[in-house]
């Protein structure tokens, strides 16, 4: 991976225990006191501390401006997305920005005077979940939404829609019959990224209007008016335009615009947009130049916060 804002490695950083046996850790800095503003970022599936190439780079750029980043570990983190839901993961973010923002100075350090959530691919989902599902949450400064992809498209476009008719459709059997918490393996695990999956996850990640259906290309306005018209503070919307996970048939552009068409107040930001040649996490199979623009337009968007 090519950037300019490639750094050292992961040293010095700070252990935060936020809830239970959870942490995130907070990457160092080196220009004087402790960040009072933050971005804490949220991985996709599979993902965890240190998974996400971008990340470092980001946190070295943010760090000249003031800002610091936290990598959080939940519960969903790496394989544990596969019994796990939105819900949950809601719940331990905000369990992570009420301690950034409120218990710091039990331990000598500043709370964190402004927080900004980053998720990636289903930290996506994530945030869409924590801003407009449910009750209201700890108060954020705003959101960044990176690689916000359908896995519902995704599972259709990787094993074609007569399997995903019949997978879907065994799992919410089993849903239906009150055993959602079945762990299923064989095929079913094999088109989640090799990974078991309760029936109940599964349903929600596949199914139209599952908890996880925030992005399908087929959603009906109204129920983007209910995600993406319910949103209250600042958006930074990024998509990658080399996502092996979006049909490459598919108008990138068109599709944030029209995400773009529901979100009221101002709360849009312009630098929103399609990162040419970014692959799904901006990894090293990404065009030159990639891991630059997604920084810089973070950088940008939580400068203006």
């Amino acid at each position: 991976m090519n950037s300019k804002y490639a750094g050292k490695a992961y040293t010095e950083t700070t252990v935060h225990k936020y809830h239970r046996n959870l942490i995130g850790i907070e990457h160092p800095t080196r220009y004087g006191a402790p960040h009072t503003n933050t971005v804490v970022f949220i991985g996709g599936l599979g993902d965890g501390i240190t998974t996400v190439p971008y990340v470092k780079p980001l946190a070295d750029a943010l760090d000249k401006a003031g800002w610091g980043v936290v990598e959080l570990l939940t519960t969903s983190s790496f394989g544990g997305w596969g019994t796990g839901s939105l819900e949950r993961d809601a719940e331990e973010v905000e369990k992570a920005v009420e301690y950034l923002t409120t218990k710091l100075e039990a331990g000598g350090l500043p709370n964190k005077q402004k927080v900004v959530l980053l998720g990636h691919s289903t930290g996506c989902q994530d945030i869409m979940y924590y801003l407009t599902r449910g009750k209201e949450r700890a108060k954020i400064d705003g959101a960044i939404l990176q690689a916000g992809v359908s896995d519902r498209d995704a599972t259709v476009l990787n094993i074609g829609e007569k399997k995903w008719k019949e997978t879907v459709a065994a799992a919410q059997k089993l849903v239906d019959e009150g055993k959602g918490d079945t762990v299923l393996s064989g095929e079913f695990a094999e088109i989640m990224h090799n990974t078991p999956i309760s029936a109940s996850r599964f349903v929600a990640l596949n199914a139209p209007r599952g908890d996880d259906d925030f992005f399908s290309i087929d959603l009906p306005d109204s129920d983007l008016e209910k995600s993406f018209g319910q949103i209250k503070v600042p958006l930074l919307f990024l998509m990658s335009g080399s996502d092996a996970f979006v049909d490459p048939k598919q108008d990138k552009q068109k599709i944030v615009d029209r995400y773009e068409s529901f979100v009221k107040g101002g709360n849009w930001s312009e630098l929103s947009g399609v990162i040419d040649g970014a692959s799904h996490n901006v990894g090293r199979d990404s065009k030159e130049g990639a891991v630059d623009a997604v920084v810089e337009k973070i950088e940008s968007f939580v400068k203006s916060i």
